[in-house]
Parts: C-alpha cells; structure tokens; sequence
C-alpha cells in the first residue's frame, strides 16, 4: 500500500506542478529518487518568483521540507535554483 500511495503521490504532483509555477520561473528539470527524494532545477527573473513558487509548492501539500537554493548566472541574466523535498504519500 505504501508503494502505491507514493505512486499517486508523483503522479499527483506531475498532474498539478504546471498549476503551481508562478509567471516569471521557468524549469529546467524535474525528478523524484528514491520515490520520495524530489529534484527540480530552472530559472527566473527574480528571486521573488522564485520564492512565489516555493510557496505555492508548499501551500500544495504536495511536498514536504521543500527548500530552494539560488544563485545570480551573469551569462544568461537569471537566477537559477535547486529545489528539494520529500513527495507525500497521497492515500
């Protein structure tokens, strides 16, 4: 039962992550390890929108601990990010 929650769990996710990326961020890459253990890599304008989405994946319920990293890429004139957490079991 526990494999098939953390199935519905990405499959729920993969479903609703378009819904939560806010104007502005783009991504890059999106997995899940582990069938918990989530990676999603991209870009924005700005940290704000950036935030904005971390918020939103977070108001979900989709993700547990989510936590963003960023950094300014001169070359491209964005901010790219690195987002983790943990995918929740749907029942």
């Amino acid at each position: 039962i526990k494999d098939v929650q953390q199935r519905r769990g990405r499959v729920l996710l993969t479903e609703t992550l378009p819904d939560l990326v806010p104007s502005g961020v783009e991504l890059d890459s999106f997995s899940v390890q582990n069938n918990t253990e989530l990676l999603i890599t991209g870009s924005g304008r700005e940290t704000e929108n950036i935030n904005l989405f971390l918020t939103e994946l977070t108001n979900s319920g989709l993700v547990e601990a989510p936590a963003v990293t960023t950094a300014y890429d001169e070359t491209i004139n964005l901010v790219t990010f690195e987002l983790t957490g943990i995918v929740r079991r749907q029942n």
